[in-house]
Formats: C-alpha cells, structure tokens, sequence
C-alpha cells in the first residue's frame, strides 16, 4: 500500500511480516517537490508494476504540473516539457489507461479543460480542448478497449463525451 504525504511530499508502502505488525516503509526520495503540492494522485501501472504521482506545484519556478514516475528508488519527471503552456487552475484526474498502459491527464485552465496522454516521449493532446466551468470533472477508460471517456459538469447540464479520434 502506498501513501503519500503532500505536506512533505513523500511516498510510503505499508509492508506486512510474520514477526511483527505492520509498518510503513518510505519509497522513493522525499521532498521531489518545491513543496506546493496540491491535487497529487496516485497511479500504478497494472502491467509493470511502476507508481506514478501527478500534482499542481504552485511554488515551482514556473507552477505547473508535474508527473513522475519511481525508477531505481527516485522520482523521475516523464519528461522536461511543460505539461501546459497556461496558468492550470485546477488539475482533475491522472489515470493510466488499462489497455495501452499509458498516463493521461484531466486537467482545466481558466476556461477550458483538457485531456492529454504521455506516448513515451512527450505529453499529446488528446482530442480538442472542450468549454469548462465549475470542478466536476472525472476520466476513466473503457477497460475492453481503452477508450477515454471524460464527464464534465458545466453550470447547467452534465455531459458525457467520448474520445474518438482527433475530438470528442
């Protein structure tokens, strides 16, 4: 089990042993994170094994989100690219897709909200970017075929929209 404290920015598992109770044991290195650390979520990737951490660091150089992945015992940003070129106001869903074993995020602006995938090499954009309003946003997958579905609640009306192709 895996924990993470977004005071201090750091990720525990909870090993078990028959010779005494549980306990909870650090993973990773701690403090990867300016230290604003706000929206974190916590992903494993099914077919690997690998935890991912996302999260909105408003006291970075430039606050922005940030993905990591834990490889050799650190927390290691997917890439150097700015996820987003815009001021992010909020940061919505971090998923990694069932079928393709990909992260995607869901994450808003001022206005707008957006779906984007990490292929390997940089992070795409996933559709077109849709109109936003309020926080009730949410991204899951089709587990057969991992087609990104995303629900956003717009001031009068809940919509769903599937991901096909180059928009929704």
């Amino acid at each position: 089990m895996k924990l993470l404290s977004t005071a201090f920015a750091f990720v525990a598992i909870l090993s078990f042993s028959f010779v005494s109770f549980s306990q909870w044991e650090y993973v990773g290195n701690d403090n990867f994170s300016a230290g604003g650390v706000s929206n974190a979520c916590l992903e494993m990737n099914q077919e690997t094994g690998v935890p991912y951490i996302s999260y909105y660091d408003n006291e970075a150089i430039v606050p922005q989100l940030f993905v990591k992945k834990l490889v050799d015992g650190i927390w290691t940003d997917l890439s150097d690219e700015i996820i987003s070129e815009f001021p992010i106001s909020w940061l919505h869903n971090f998923k990694i897709n069932p079928v393709d074993h990909l992260p995607y995020l869901l994450y808003r602006d001022t206005d707008s909200a957006y779906v984007k995938k990490f292929n390997g090499d940089e992070w795409e954009q996933v559709g077109r970017a849709f109109l936003s309003s309020g926080h009730r946003h949410g991204l899951d997958f089709d587990k057969r075929t991992g087609t990104p579905y995303v629900f956003i609640r717009l001031e009068f009306d809940d919509i769903d929209y599937e991901i096909e192709g180059e928009g929704y």
